[in-house]
C-alpha cells in the first residue's frame, strides 16, 4: 500500500527527523489511519521507510545504508521485521 501510495505523489516525508505524511486527495479516515501507522514505527523503522522511499520501491539494503548510519543487518532486520 505505501508503495502505491509513494509512486502516485501522496506519501512525502517533511524532514529528516519527522514522521512522513500523506498530502493529496485521499478521504481523511485513511489519511489519518495511514498516518497513525506510520507514527507507531520504531524511530529506526521510520528512518529506514523514508530512505527507502527515496531511494525506490524496490532497493538494495546496501543503497538505503549509505544514506542513514545503520548497519546492514539492522536495515535487514526492520524490512524483514
Amino acid at each position: 500500500m505505501l508503495d502505491d501510495l509513494h509512486q502516485r505523489g501522496l506519501l512525502q516525508a517533511l524532514g529528516e527527523a519527522e514522521t512522513p505524511t500523506l498530502e493529496g486527495t485521499m478521504p481523511p479516515g485513511l489519511q489519518q489511519l495511514l498516518e497513525a501507522q506510520l507514527e507507531r514505527l520504531e524511530p529506526t523503522a521510520q528512518q529506514v521507510l523514508e530512505a527507502a522511499s527515496v531511494v525506490g520501491v524496490e532497493f538494495a539494503v546496501a543503497s538505503v545504508a549509505a544514506g542513514l548510519v545503520l548497519a546492514t543487518e539492522a536495515i535487514d532486520a526492520v524490512c524483514e521485521g
